[in-house]
């Protein structure tokens, strides 16, 4: 694996003072290529990354969704290995070469977990949803994961490929923990720091956002594996 290519997927809307301050800390001897999926900003968020970035790969998302930003950015992608971020600022970006490191180990999926970590940024009402939700999981599935909805973390190409996840939403985040376990993907969780976002206010709604992604856990417990 000494050849080995990674990729850096960013889905991006309206992020422009938070990219001025992250971009210029992503390691630079990390990636092989970093893939900006643009999701309609009407701010200046693309004119900032070309400023910071050299040669970035820009897709302009046509459809909406975080799910189908991460999914244009894994399809386009030319590395074995790829990492997904979130752009608010919140991801510790020293934390990919552990992701990496866990990849040439043999792991395939590779997450973060605030539970093994910390978060700054997890309300009360979050964090008990997302305790509730990842305990569903692991009863539903057999798994042992700590910290089912953190969105950091790292897939092998040829997964994304064997897999291919549906979810169009942040539920994207997910269905990828999921379809892990049913194709027997080597996996494994990392601690993980997360910090409050930078600029800007999340869209999330802890309540309707955590009934979607309990229907997303049930639901997936019926479908068939496309291979």
């Amino acid at each position: 694996m000494e050849q080995m290519k990674v990729s850096l997927i960013l889905p991006v809307l309206n992020e422009a003072l938070n990219l001025e301050i992250i971009l210029p800390q992503i390691p630079s001897n990390l990636f092989d290529e970093i893939i900006v999926v643009d999701g309609g900003s009407n701010d200046n968020s693309i004119e900032v990354v070309k400023k910071i970035i050299a040669d970035p790969i820009i897709i302009n998302q046509k459809e909406t969704g975080k799910g189908n930003a991460m999914k244009l950015g894994a399809m386009k992608a030319t590395g074995e290995f790829l990492i997904f971020i979130d752009a608010d600022g919140s991801m510790n970006l020293e934390e990919a070469s552990s992701f990496i490191d866990e990849y040439k180990k043999g792991y395939e999926f590779v997450k973060g977990s605030r539970s093994k970590g910390n978060s700054f940024d997890f309300s009360q009402i979050r964090f008990i949803g997302n305790t509730i939700l990842t305990k569903i999981t692991n009863l539903l599935y057999r798994t042992d994961y700590t910290d089912i909805t953190y969105g950091y973390f790292g897939i092998s190409k040829k997964f994304f490929e064997l897999a291919s996840p549906k979810e169009d939403k942040f539920t994207f985040d997910v269905e990828i923990c999921i379809l892990a376990k049913k194709y027997s993907i080597k996996s494994i969780e990392i601690p993980s720091i997360e910090y409050e976002r930078i600029h800007g206010v999340s869209n999330l709604n802890s309540i309707k956002d955590g009934l979607h992604i309990l229907w997303v856990i049930i639901i997936n417990k019926f479908k068939k594996l496309k291979n």
